[in-house]
């Protein structure tokens, strides 16, 4: 088996809604729904995150 077969087989065994982060390493990720949050500081939206989860953008007002 070669790169290019072990990518394939990677690609093809990876659930539906997960991603391929490498295929080198068979290293896979979810990606959940995009959900909006709320806080008055950077330490009470941090707190707000999901373990496992991250943040993708801030906006300031």
């Amino acid at each position: 088996m070669d790169l290019t077969d072990l990518i394939r087989e990677v690609y093809a065994a990876t659930p539906e809604g997960w991603d391929v982060k490498d295929a080198r390493t068979q290293t896979i990720y979810r990606i959940a729904p995009i959900e909006e949050i709320t806080a008055e500081t950077r330490e009470a939206l941090d707190a707000q995150i999901p373990e496992g989860w991250m943040l993708l953008s801030i906006m300031v007002d």
